[in-house]
Protein backbone atom coordinates (compact mmCIF):
# COMPACT_ATOMS: atom_id res chain seq x y z
CA UNK A 1 0.00 0.00 0.00
CA UNK A 2 2.60 2.50 0.81
CA UNK A 3 4.96 1.59 -2.02
CA UNK A 4 1.77 1.83 -3.93
CA UNK A 5 1.22 5.10 -3.04
CA UNK A 6 4.46 6.38 -3.37
CA UNK A 7 4.83 5.75 -6.62
CA UNK A 8 1.67 7.47 -7.13
CA UNK A 9 3.09 10.71 -5.88
CA UNK A 10 6.23 10.43 -7.91
CA UNK A 11 3.47 9.69 -11.48
CA UNK A 12 1.33 12.49 -10.02
CA UNK A 13 4.39 15.03 -10.68
CA UNK A 14 6.54 13.74 -13.12
CA UNK A 15 3.32 13.68 -15.70
CA UNK A 16 2.96 17.26 -13.79
CA UNK A 17 -0.34 16.72 -12.47
CA UNK A 18 0.87 18.09 -9.58
CA UNK A 19 3.33 21.15 -10.57
CA UNK A 20 6.52 21.91 -8.80
CA UNK A 21 7.35 25.12 -8.30
CA UNK A 22 8.78 27.14 -11.10
CA UNK A 23 12.18 27.28 -10.10
CA UNK A 24 12.72 23.87 -8.70
CA UNK A 25 14.25 21.38 -11.55
CA UNK A 26 13.16 17.76 -10.70
CA UNK A 27 16.18 15.04 -10.22
CA UNK A 28 15.79 11.29 -10.15
CA UNK A 29 17.63 11.99 -6.58
CA UNK A 30 15.69 14.83 -5.14
CA UNK A 31 12.49 12.99 -5.98
CA UNK A 32 13.56 9.92 -4.57
CA UNK A 33 14.55 11.40 -1.46
CA UNK A 34 11.63 13.34 -0.40
CA UNK A 35 9.56 10.09 -1.43
CA UNK A 36 11.78 8.55 1.48
CA UNK A 37 11.28 11.00 3.64
CA UNK A 38 7.60 10.62 3.81
CA UNK A 39 7.88 7.06 3.92
CA UNK A 40 10.02 8.11 7.21
CA UNK A 41 7.32 9.80 8.10
CA UNK A 42 4.23 7.41 8.03
CA UNK A 43 6.86 5.00 9.74
CA UNK A 44 7.16 7.25 12.68
CA UNK A 45 3.60 7.91 12.50
CA UNK A 46 2.35 3.90 12.41
CA UNK A 47 4.49 3.97 15.71
CA UNK A 48 3.29 6.56 17.49
CA UNK A 49 6.01 9.37 16.90
CA UNK A 50 4.46 12.43 15.03
CA UNK A 51 7.37 15.08 16.44
CA UNK A 52 9.43 12.30 14.30
CA UNK A 53 7.03 11.59 11.47
CA UNK A 54 6.19 15.92 11.44
CA UNK A 55 10.50 15.94 11.08
CA UNK A 56 10.48 14.00 8.40
CA UNK A 57 7.63 15.11 6.21
CA UNK A 58 9.18 18.26 6.26
CA UNK A 59 12.19 17.42 5.22
CA UNK A 60 10.58 16.30 2.24
CA UNK A 61 8.53 19.41 1.69
CA UNK A 62 12.32 21.39 2.16
CA UNK A 63 13.36 18.90 -1.34
CA UNK A 64 10.13 18.57 -3.29
CA UNK A 65 7.12 20.40 -1.72
CA UNK A 66 3.26 18.38 -2.43
CA UNK A 67 0.04 18.22 -1.85
CA UNK A 68 0.77 14.70 -0.01
CA UNK A 69 3.43 15.62 1.64
CA UNK A 70 1.69 18.77 3.50
CA UNK A 71 -1.29 16.65 4.51
CA UNK A 72 0.59 14.31 6.19
CA UNK A 73 2.14 17.04 8.32
CA UNK A 74 -1.15 17.85 9.09
CA UNK A 75 -2.00 14.72 10.36
CA UNK A 76 1.02 14.50 12.40
CA UNK A 77 0.29 17.88 13.76
CA UNK A 78 -3.48 17.38 14.36
CA UNK A 79 -2.20 14.42 16.41
CA UNK A 80 -0.02 16.48 18.68
CA UNK A 81 -3.15 18.33 19.36
CA UNK A 82 -2.64 21.45 17.04
CA UNK A 83 -5.47 21.58 14.83
CA UNK A 84 -5.15 25.24 13.35
CA UNK A 85 -1.45 24.33 12.39
CA UNK A 86 -2.93 20.76 10.44
CA UNK A 87 -5.57 23.33 8.75
CA UNK A 88 -2.98 25.28 7.49
CA UNK A 89 -1.12 22.43 6.02
CA UNK A 90 -3.89 21.34 4.48
CA UNK A 91 -5.12 24.54 3.09
CA UNK A 92 -0.98 24.58 1.65
CA UNK A 93 -1.70 21.01 0.28
CA UNK A 94 -4.76 22.52 -1.60
CA UNK A 95 -2.39 25.37 -3.05
CA UNK A 96 -0.07 22.69 -4.61
CA UNK A 97 -3.46 20.71 -5.63
CA UNK A 98 -6.99 21.32 -5.58
CA UNK A 99 -8.08 18.24 -6.93
CA UNK A 100 -6.39 16.50 -3.78
CA UNK A 101 -9.54 15.42 -2.00
CA UNK A 102 -7.72 13.77 1.35
CA UNK A 103 -6.28 18.04 2.42
CA UNK A 104 -10.43 18.88 2.07
CA UNK A 105 -11.57 15.70 3.61
CA UNK A 106 -9.02 15.74 7.01
CA UNK A 107 -10.21 19.85 7.32
CA UNK A 108 -13.37 18.98 7.71
CA UNK A 109 -12.19 16.35 10.37
CA UNK A 110 -10.52 18.68 12.37
CA UNK A 111 -13.79 21.14 12.15
CA UNK A 112 -15.44 18.38 13.91
CA UNK A 113 -13.01 17.58 16.26
CA UNK A 114 -13.07 21.66 16.93
CA UNK A 115 -16.62 21.08 17.30
CA UNK A 116 -17.44 23.58 14.64
CA UNK A 117 -19.44 21.68 12.52
CA UNK A 118 -21.08 24.11 9.76
CA UNK A 119 -17.55 24.62 8.53
CA UNK A 120 -16.96 20.78 8.88
CA UNK A 121 -19.50 20.43 6.32
CA UNK A 122 -18.66 22.61 3.92
CA UNK A 123 -15.41 21.09 3.57
CA UNK A 124 -16.79 17.22 3.50
CA UNK A 125 -18.97 18.66 0.53
CA UNK A 126 -15.90 20.31 -1.17
CA UNK A 127 -13.57 16.95 -0.82
CA UNK A 128 -16.62 15.05 -2.27
CA UNK A 129 -15.48 17.42 -5.42
CA UNK A 130 -12.38 16.66 -5.91
CA UNK A 131 -10.51 14.36 -8.84
CA UNK A 132 -8.32 12.76 -7.09
CA UNK A 133 -8.66 10.94 -3.98
CA UNK A 134 -7.06 8.07 -1.84
CA UNK A 135 -10.54 7.25 -0.28
CA UNK A 136 -13.48 8.82 -2.32
CA UNK A 137 -15.49 7.55 0.45
CA UNK A 138 -14.08 9.04 2.85
CA UNK A 139 -16.11 12.65 2.66
CA UNK A 140 -19.49 10.74 2.63
CA UNK A 141 -18.77 8.57 5.63
CA UNK A 142 -17.65 11.29 7.69
CA UNK A 143 -20.84 13.56 6.88
CA UNK A 144 -22.91 10.40 7.48
CA UNK A 145 -21.19 10.06 11.22
CA UNK A 146 -21.50 13.79 11.16
CA UNK A 147 -25.31 14.13 10.11
CA UNK A 148 -25.95 10.52 12.31
CA UNK A 149 -24.46 12.56 15.01
CA UNK A 150 -26.87 15.61 14.81
CA UNK A 151 -29.98 13.33 14.59
CA UNK A 152 -30.09 13.62 10.71
CA UNK A 153 -30.36 9.88 10.14
CA UNK A 154 -31.81 10.25 6.67
CA UNK A 155 -28.99 12.46 5.38
CA UNK A 156 -26.98 10.74 7.15
CA UNK A 157 -28.01 7.36 5.51
CA UNK A 158 -27.43 8.69 1.63
CA UNK A 159 -24.28 9.62 2.83
CA UNK A 160 -23.36 6.02 4.00
CA UNK A 161 -25.23 4.90 0.46
CA UNK A 162 -22.81 7.12 -1.42
CA UNK A 163 -19.86 5.53 0.13
CA UNK A 164 -21.08 2.15 -0.67
CA UNK A 165 -21.52 2.82 -4.11
CA UNK A 166 -18.02 4.32 -3.74
CA UNK A 167 -16.25 1.34 -2.04
CA UNK A 168 -18.36 -1.88 -2.14
CA UNK A 169 -15.12 -3.61 -0.56
CA UNK A 170 -15.41 -1.57 3.07
CA UNK A 171 -17.08 -3.73 5.27
CA UNK A 172 -17.41 -0.93 8.19
CA UNK A 173 -20.01 0.99 5.49
CA UNK A 174 -22.66 -2.20 5.29
CA UNK A 175 -22.48 -1.66 9.05
CA UNK A 176 -23.45 1.86 9.47
CA UNK A 177 -26.29 1.47 6.94
CA UNK A 178 -28.07 -1.31 8.68
CA UNK A 179 -27.66 0.46 12.06
CA UNK A 180 -29.26 3.15 10.86
CA UNK A 181 -32.23 1.64 8.84
CA UNK A 182 -32.70 -0.08 12.39
CA UNK A 183 -33.08 3.16 13.99
CA UNK A 184 -35.13 4.81 11.45
CA UNK A 185 -37.38 1.79 11.24
CA UNK A 186 -38.38 1.89 15.46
Amino acid sequence: MEKEFLNQVAVTIIDGIEPAPADFVISTFSLKRALEFVSEGLGYQRAGNTAKAAEAYQRSIAILPTAEAYCFLGWAESARGKLDLAIRYCRKAIEIDPEFGNAYNDIGSYHVRKGKWNEAVEWFEKAKLATRYDSPQYPYLNLGRLYSAQGSLFLALKEFKEARRLAPEDQSIPESIEKLQAELSC
